[in-house]
C-alpha cells in the first residue's frame, strides 16, 4: 500500500465515523492512533529526507482531524464556545501527534532492527452501501 492510498483509506474511515454522528473521544483516540501508525509506516518506504516525511505524517493528520474535530463531544454547557474550542483543540492535538510520531517511528525503526515487520492496524476502506436496480 502506498503512502497516499493508505491516507485515502484512513480519510475514508474518519469520514464514516464522522458521517455516522457517534463520534466519541475514544473513537477519535483510536482513528488518530490508527492514521500515525499507519502513515508513519508508509511514511518510511518513501525517498525524501526525514523532515518531510514527518511534515507528510503531520499533514495527514491535520486532514484526518480535521474530519473528525466538528463532532468533537463537549460538555453541553461549552457548546457556546464550541467555534472558538475547535481550532484550538485542532492545533493543540497535531502539535502534540509530533511527538506521537517520534515514537511510532522508534517502534517501528526497533522492529526493522529485530527483523520484525511492523504493521499497523490499517483500516478497511469504506465501502459505500449496495443499491439495487
Amino acid at each position: 500500500m502506498s503512502f497516499i492510498s493508505a491516507l485515502h483509506n484512513l480519510l475514508a474511515q474518519a469520514k464514516t465515523l464522522a458521517a455516522s454522528k457517534q463520534v466519541t473521544l475514544p473513537a477519535m483516540g483510536k482513528q488518530l492512533f490508527e492514521t500515525i501508525d499507519t502513515l508513519v509506516v508508509e511514511a518510511t518506504t518513501l525517498n525524501v529526507p526525514g523532515p518531510v516525511k514527518k511534515a507528510a505524517v503531520l499533514d495527514g493528520i491535520d486532514t484526518v482531524l480535521a474530519t473528525l474535530i466538528t463532532y468533537a463531544p463537549l460538555p453541553w454547557y461549552l457548546n457556546w464556545l464550541k467555534p472558538f474550542l475547535i481550532p484550538f483543540i485542532h492545533q493543540v492535538v497535531v502539535e502534540a501527534s509530533s511527538g506521537a510520531i517520534e515514537a511510532a517511528y522508534a517502534r517501528v525503526k526497533a522492529a526493522q532492527a529485530e527483523g520484525v515487520v511492523f504493521v499497523p492496524i490499517i483500516p478497511a476502506p469504506a465501502t459505500p452501501p449496495a443499491t439495487t436496480p
